[in-house]
């Protein structure tokens, strides 16, 4: 401190100087032609006659406008299915130099010692997580089966650390059911002065009125403007999710165009994104650049990608800004209006720049208990995929889905003939076999359903990256090929695997924790091409089927669901049986 506070007075020189550039100023909005001293990764100076000497680094900026490093307000980065390190490596070019994420794909298969693997990994990196306690876990309700659950005695040790900066993913259903380990961590949490992350989908006012008054403070999961509205002006910060799943910024941008809400109560955040999307499209920037198209001044585009995302987080005294005090978290830009960025510096090393990267990412050695995390798991049979009913006809449920909105999973009825009292799939009719294996705790649990939507004419495919219990997921039109895939990733200790006549045709390992790998972005993003492309020569319509399968266990969305412990009604949250009659 006495030595940045030193160089920031004038009496000592700093490790670099930005000069010659134009700083966009996220306080004023103004482009100010400044110069940026930098010491041991933080902003020590901002102004002009910044002290020099021999050995400063000087970096010409002449020509270039300077903005703050892009902040995803709200990810799973383990949705990549790239180590932290790869996902740096995929993200920091295109501008994002921090994240918000909660870790809890992470913990639920890795538990405490994997948060604090992944907290040290990023830590040596030029790249910055702010990491948030999950409400609870697990997420689903009725829950499902994790390695690793959380509540409020794991929340409590937790919270009270200095890496964690808040309660992450507050689910509506755990405020409105007063779910007690919940209560008693936004206690703590208030206590603490660390905020409260708020996850209320499809959330209507008297779930609003029960959020804001349990203390949360910002919420990303908005699926109209006039849902995001009532909760802005009920205090709330809200953020525009554009993801690789969901892509909701053209419609809810209408809560600053024809709603009026203050853009500076606004931030932007992804949530789930894909190699193969980033690298095409961009992250944050595509977001910033979409808004501004939009008719968003770029000068609150970029401070909804930066500073109002760090102040309703309140990590405003350490990124969002380029003053004095933050880290050295910035963007080179040759286009402030197209958004076209020249080079990126993160934590005062310069990373990349004309779209190549400088710095060098090299992964850590991963210690044994994050590679052996399928100890517990047990090969499945076709027995474990069989759904009886009584009669020669049956009226079954079936998870139905589509790409407009894969989160939002409503029911669509199919009345069928049962073979020998069983209820089979048919996929000429569309309705395929749905699966999750349990992986974690040796429970032998598998959720069996039906699904429509895939379009699957033959074949399986399988993950055991699906949040939020990462168990298996499996989707296929006949019991052989699913039991092929599902028992493969066991074989493999985690991946992805799709099946055709018995055999594997492609398949994806992810070592670590069985949902992330040290693989390379652009490795990464053919391999997720190569699914896709395989899936709709099987038959599929969805533009990336096994990305929607993995889905498939999350509860918090309506309408419907599938974990180990079965098919699961969001609304009335409990397990029901899919064939109805």
């Amino acid at each position: 401190m006495e030595e940045l506070i030193s160089i920031s007075l004038g009496e000592k020189a700093p490790e670099i100087v930005i000069k010659n550039g134009t700083v966009f100023n996220v306080f004023t909005k103004k482009l100010e032609k400044v110069d940026v001293g930098i010491h041991k990764g933080y902003i020590t100076s901002y102004g002009d006659s910044i002290k020099v000497n021999q050995n400063t680094r000087i970096i010409d900026a002449n020509g270039l406008i300077l903005v703050p490093g892009f902040i995803d307000g709200h990810i799973h980065y383990e949705v990549t299915k790239l180590s932290i390190t790869m996902f740096a490596k995929l993200v920091l070019k295109y501008g994002t130099t921090a994240i918000i994420s909660g870790l809890d794909e992470t913990y639920s298969v890795l538990g405490k010692r994997g948060i604090e693997e992944t907290i040290n990994e990023v830590n040596s990196i030029p790249f910055t997580l702010f990491w948030g306690v999950p409400s609870k876990l697990p997420y689903t309700i009725p829950s499902s089966t994790l390695a690793y659950e959380l509540g409020y005695d794991q929340a409590s040790e937790l919270l009270n650390k200095n890496y964690s900066w808040g309660i992450w993913e507050t689910v509506a259903e755990f405020i409105t059911n007063k779910d007690t380990d919940v209560m008693r961590s936004i206690i703590l949490a208030n206590n603490l002065h660390k905020p409260i992350f708020g996850c209320l989908p499809l959330a209507n006012n008297s779930k609003i009125n029960a959020a804001c008054l349990a203390g949360v403070r910002l919420d990303h999961e908005s699926y109209s403007p006039e849902e995001m509205y009532e909760k802005a002006r009920r205090g709330m910060y809200v953020m525009i999710r554009e993801s690789s799943v969901t892509h909701f910024l053209k419609k809810n941008i209408a809560i600053i165009k024809e709603f009026g809400i203050p853009t500076d109560r606004v931030g932007f955040c992804t949530d789930d994104v894909y190699a193969k999307d980033v690298i095409v499209h961009g992250h944050i920037d595509k977001v910033v650049r979409m808004a501004i198209e939009e008719g968003i001044a770029p000068e609150d585009a970029y401070r909804m990608a930066s500073y109002n995302v760090s102040n309703m987080y309140m990590i405003d005294s350490i990124v969002g800004s380029i003053s004095p005090g933050k880290l050295a978290n910035i963007i080179f830009l040759e286009d402030f209006t197209k958004v076209k960025i020249k080079g990126v510096m993160s934590k005062g090393i310069l990373v990349s720049w004309n779209g190549n990267y400088i710095y060098k990412f090299n992964p850590p050695t991963r210690p044994e208990f994050m590679l052996t995390t399928f100890k517990n798991a047990r090969k499945i049979s076709e027995n474990d995929i069989t759904v009886k009913a009584k009669g020669e006809k049956a009226k079954v449920l079936a998870i139905e889905v589509n790409d407009e909105n894969p989160f939002r999973r409503k029911g669509k009825i199919f009345e069928v003939k049962t073979v020998s009292g069983e209820v089979l799939a048919d996929p000429e009719k569309d309705l395929l076999y749905a699966v999750v294996v349990e992986r974690h705790k040796g429970t032998g649990k598998v959720g069996t359903a039906f699904v429509t939507g895939f379009g699957l004419k033959e074949g399986a495919m399988a993950s055991s990256s699906a949040p939020d219990d990462n168990n298996i997921v499996s989707v296929g039109t006949n019991k052989a090929d699913i039991v092929k895939a599902v028992n493969y990733i066991i074989e493999n200790n985690g991946g992805m695997s799709l099946v055709k006549n018995g055999e594997i045709i492609l398949s994806l390992p992810l070592p670590i924790g069985g949902i992330i790998s040290d693989q390379e972005p652009e490795k990464m993003a053919e391999i997720e091409n190569k699914f896709d492309k395989i899936t709709k020569e099987m038959g599929s319509k969805l533009s990336s089927a096994i990305s929607t399968m993995t889905f498939l266990p999350i509860t918090a969305i309506p309408d419907y669901a599938l974990t180990d412990k079965g098919l699961v009604d969001c609304i009335k949250l409990k397990i029901i049986s899919p064939v109805l009659a």
